[in-house]
């Protein structure tokens, strides 16, 4: 339900993370609870997640219509959710499920690294403000991923709650994502930092699927997809 901020260093374990949340996503719900959008500016392996029924879409950096019209969604979203709140008299996506409505997925924004976003799309920069500070209380939450922290700006950063940290080359960046931070993760892909009930923890990132190497797991990945729709067939998101 939170907005989340991915940082870490080039092949630190970032896409891989994001591999596992989207596979831990379809294994626990159908496209009626959650729909999953994705901008990939990094190495385009997300785009495998694009036959899955609880992902609406994946764009790369060079589909400039396909973005745009993601951002329009996004927006349409928003005010047809505005309008059906008002309308049952209740403030937030949260009291709309807790009320017993099922016709409002959750819907997750992943976009691999935000800095190269940034540089292709310039033009987005308050939409994407707006989306990450309005989103949340309506049922729209953003992963990002960046090598820095200063690839999102303060005003922008507050709005995320859920911080993670994989390891970074400057010892700082843990200090600038958390606030008097005195750890740092031991040099291994996919370890990290997380805040759970206020504290700064280490992690271990999983692996989503078996394999050694990368087309290797791909291709599992392939398969847990055609598992999973097989699932939940009759439905899949906008």
């Amino acid at each position: 339900e939170n907005n989340t901020y991915i940082i870490g260093s080039a092949m630190t374990g970032k896409t891989t993370l994001l591999q596992t949340i989207l596979l831990q996503l379809m294994n626990y719900y159908t496209p009626a609870d959650v729909n999953v959008y994705i901008i990939d500016c990094g190495n385009m392996t997300l785009k495998a997640f694009e036959s899955s029924n609880i992902v609406g879409g994946v764009a790369i950096t060079s589909e400039e219509d396909k973005i745009t019209n993601l951002f329009k969604l996004m927006f349409r979203i928003i005010d047809e959710r505005k309008a059906l709140l008002a309308e049952k008299g209740l403030g937030t996506h949260r009291a709309y499920v807790e009320a017993g409505y099922t016709d409002m997925p959750q819907i997750v924004l992943i976009i691999d690294n935000l800095a190269a976003f940034k540089e292709y799309y310039d033009n987005l920069s308050d939409d994407f403000l707006s989306l990450s500070r309005e989103g949340t209380s309506l049922g729209i939450s953003i992963i990002a991923t960046a090598t820095q922290t200063n690839a999102m700006n303060y005003k922008a950063l507050a709005n995320y709650g859920t911080r993670i940290a994989l390891v970074c080359n400057d010892s700082n960046e843990y200090m600038n994502l958390f606030d008097r931070c005195r750890v740092e993760p031991k040099d291994v892909a996919g370890r990290g930092l997380c805040v759970i009930d206020k504290r700064i923890l280490e992690f271990q990132t999983a692996l989503c699927v078996d394999g050694d190497k990368e087309y290797i797991r791909m291709e599992n990945i392939r398969q847990v997809i055609a598992e999973c729709n097989k699932k939940y067939s009759a439905t899949s998101a906008e």
